[in-house]
């Protein structure tokens, strides 16, 4: 916790950098060694950079980044690690394999196996794509001014969550300054980190 009075930028920043450098490998390309085969029998191997808002987004040698219909797509394989969203918002993490259904596949991770239906996926993103590409939160500024009395009142809050198959970080902050005529001006801040090791079960 920052003590009143402190400086909140700072430990904003320190955030960051220290929890970019902690949840991620340094962002490296992948080998070009990514499977994807169409419902048509075409094989392209490339890098699967995403799956957004139905399209696959493949970076090959030869076509440059070319970005597939998910629809059109039969089969997916990848030794990378990605982390998998369905349509019902439920996150899995680990490398892509086909299963043996058609339209499945089987997401493998550090000590899970899980099989989704391949249509109910909307979204894919490389783990290693990092800290910032799996970042979920929000700021929210205030400011308020009354004439009477030449009130002012600043405040800035706000939540960041980033998370791996087994870990996840958590910091909230707040700060507030005031000033009013004739009174001391107030400054508070509030940083707090909540770190989270999951343990996975197979079969839950």
């Amino acid at each position: 916790m920052i003590k009143p009075g402190t400086s909140l930028l700072p430990a904003v920043l320190l955030f960051f950098t220290v929890t970019s450098e902690w949840m991620n490998s340094p962002l490296l390309a992948h080998d070009k060694t990514d499977v994807v085969i169409l419902k048509n029998g075409d094989h392209v191997t490339g890098e699967i950079k995403s799956l957004q808002r139905g399209k696959l987004s493949l970076s090959t040698d030869s076509m440059g980044t070319v970005a597939i219909e998910w629809e059109d797509v039969a089969r997916v394989t990848s030794q990378w690690d990605f982390e998998v969203e369905t349509e019902t918002g439920l996150k899995t993490f680990g490398s892509l394999a086909p299963a043996a259904e058609p339209q499945t596949m089987e997401i493998i991770g550090e000590s899970s196996r899980n099989t989704l239906n391949q249509t109910s996926v909307v979204r894919l993103t490389q783990l290693e794509a990092g800290f910032w590409a799996r970042l979920e939160g929000y700021v929210d500024l205030g400011f308020s001014f009354a004439r009477a009395n030449r009130a002012t009142e600043w405040t800035l809050g706000g939540e960041a969550t980033t998370r791996t198959e087994i870990r996840q970080l958590k910091t909230t902050f707040s700060s507030l300054f005031s000033d009013r005529k004739d009174v001391e001006s107030n400054t508070r801040n509030v940083l707090t980190f909540d770190w989270t090791r999951f343990f996975l079960i197979d079969g839950w």
